[in-house]
């Protein structure tokens, strides 16, 4: 139940949780919420990838899922900030997700990304988690 298995779709190896099939029966037999897939990304992360609607992330959330993900520099904040899900970020900033200031490495894409981020959480905000 909380190993991981290959997935063609994101070329990962996932944990089942992601499966929105098999989503609340792994929820209720208490699967692992902070299981990292091979890419180091978390079911949180896979909400705003796969598109899948909100209240997968109150249901993460619910079953203690961390929501600065475990392992990956980019959190699942980032995740939905780059996937346009203003829906995931009202979710995970009231759950206390850390707002991080990436390292710039294409100047022009990642000033792109952090002006989003910021537009979306508030300057304020990021300003105060990057200066933590």
């Amino acid at each position: 139940m909380n190993g991981l298995y290959p997935c063609r779709d994101w070329n990962d190896d996932i944990a089942p949780l992601i499966n929105k099939k098999n989503f609340a029966s792994l929820l209720s037999r208490d699967a692992d919420t902070n299981k990292a897939s091979a890419d180091c990304l978390t079911p949180l992360h896979y909400v705003s990838v796969s598109k899948a609607p909100v209240v997968f992330v109150r249901k993460l959330l619910e079953a203690r899922a961390n929501p600065d993900g475990i392992i990956s520099v980019l959190t699942p904040l980032h995740f939905a900030a780059f996937h346009d899900r203003d829906d995931v970020m009202k979710e995970l900033n009231p759950a206390a997700a850390l707002i991080s200031v990436l390292p710039i490495h294409n100047p022009d894409h990642d000033i792109q990304n952090l002006k989003k981020i910021a537009k979306k959480v508030g300057k304020d905000k990021l300003l105060y988690a990057a200066n933590k």
